[in-house]
């Protein structure tokens, strides 16, 4: 792996090396998606490229986090296009405050990836195209393989929430709870059992293991208001437990023609191991592997165990 940035003195490297290097092969833009609603997105072009990865990020997330991973990639002679997802980073917001993640319909993200791949991945960058998602990435990315075939030559779904946990509260309930929220005009409010972002996160209770990767973005998020995302709405909430009859359903994961690779974290605490197997198990020619020692953001990991997952990412692509 030509480039890798190691845990000691990582928030220096991010600063001295990666950001300068990233800004200088960064295009930042805008599209109107499918209803019109401005999306924000950067396309980064490798000195050397001879591929493409779209990148679809997790519920909270944003293309600033993502932004070791993406020079990685770069270094690795790949292009890379992704956005902020409605409801997050600088894309459009159905909420003003900031913290809060809320969609009107799950689908409005598949929308929104159909456009962004179509009118400005695919007129853009060259191809071969591939596809990287995590966690609600991996949800829109498998309802996106589902119904567009033959888009992205290979793809991988890192940590996907085929199905969120939900805590061991019966689904049924946890939708009735959501329910009655949206039926008394609640759709767009904070979540009961969430805290609000304050300033600070607890590393120990996080989806990271690496104490240097967990300050590095936290200490981003504070100043920044745009990545200031931490709960959902009762409207997401709901959306997220419906999500997994979708991917699920018959003929759905069959149809399915792209090279799949799913990786799973082995203690993640987010998303449900038996879902992501059960539709792995019916993608036609799908492989899953299992990263040891990991949480929920693999790449967030130290570097014994993130490392060789990224040289993992970079092999799958290259073969």
């Amino acid at each position: 792996m030509k480039q890798y940035l190691f845990e000691q003195d990582y928030e220096k490297q991010y600063y001295d090396t990666v950001l300068p290097y990233l800004n200088a092969r960064k295009t930042d833009a805008l599209f109107d998606s499918f209803d019109g609603r401005p999306i924000h997105y950067n396309l980064f072009r490798s000195d050397n490229a001879h591929a493409t990865v779209t990148i679809f990020h997790g519920f909270t997330e944003n293309i600033v986090k993502y932004h070791p991973f993406i020079y990685v990639l770069l270094n690795e002679g790949f292009n890379v296009a992704m956005c902020d997802q409605r409801g997050h980073g600088e894309s459009f917001r159905y909420v003003e405050k900031t913290t809060l993640t809320h969609i009107e319909y799950f689908d409005e993200y598949v929308q929104d990836m159909e456009v962004f791949v179509r009118e400005i991945v695919k007129k853009q960058l060259p191809g071969p195209y591939y596809l990287f998602c995590h966690s609600m990435g991996g949800a829109i990315g498998a309802l996106f393989l589902e119904r567009n075939q033959g888009v992205f030559e290979k793809a991988i779904l890192s940590s996907p929430m085929i199905e969120p946990h939900h805590g061991g509260i019966p689904l049924f309930l946890v939708k009735g709870i959501c329910g009655f929220f949206m039926l008394t005009g609640r759709k767009d409010q904070k979540v009961f059992l969430f805290k609000e972002f304050e300033g600070d996160e607890d590393f120990e209770t996080s989806c990271a293991t690496s104490r240097a990767r967990f300050d590095y973005y936290l200490n981003q998020k504070r100043v920044t208001e745009s990545l200031m995302n931490s709960n959902p709405s009762y409207q997401w909430t709901y959306e997220s437990m419906c999500v997994r009859k979708r991917i699920l359903k018959k003929g759905a994961p069959e149809s399915i023609t792209t090279p799949l690779l799913l990786i799973n974290a082995e203690l993640d605490t987010m998303v449900m191991k038996e879902a992501q197997e059960a539709f792995i198990a019916r993608v036609p020619g799908g492989k899953f592997l299992e990263v040891k020692n990991a949480k929920h953001e693999i790449f967030r990991s130290t570097d014994d165990v993130a490392y060789p997952y990224m040289e993992k990412v970079v092999a799958f692509y290259n073969e």
